[in-house]
């Protein structure tokens, strides 16, 4: 946990870490004890905050929603609803990738690389 990780590094610069809410002294195991349970509950707190959060993500997705963050390559974000809007010239390059990627043409990564940049594709 950052928190005990924080702590044992004060410890170490020789200094003391004085808190206002919480007075008493770190070397108190009382106090310590005190601070691993709070350190503990907060890091489960945040866990939980973002498993729900990615949950959500998720559940909008696989309902054909877009949940925000950049675009795909080949989209655009529309702020207003949050929609993905197909950016036709971005995404006839995703389908080049595609194609040379394909099965039968097994163009290596660095190969279609090399193609994009030629034609300006990649910026």
């Amino acid at each position: 946990m950052l928190s005990l990780w924080l702590m044992k590094e004060i410890k170490k610069s020789d200094a003391e870490l004085v808190r206002i809410a919480e007075p008493g002294r770190l070397e108190d195991p009382a106090q310590k004890l005190l601070l691993t349970m709070v350190a503990a509950f907060a890091e489960f707190e945040k866990s939980l905050i973002t498993s729900r959060l990615l949950s959500g993500r998720k559940t909008k997705a696989r309902n054909g929603g877009y949940a925000g963050g950049k675009a795909p390559i080949g989209y655009k974000a529309e702020r207003g609803d949050k929609a993905l809007i197909l950016d036709e010239e971005k995404a006839s390059t995703v389908r080049r990738v595609f194609d040379l990627r394909d099965a039968k043409q097994e163009a290596s990564l660095q190969k279609i690389a090399d193609i994009l940049n030629a034609r300006g594709a990649i910026q």
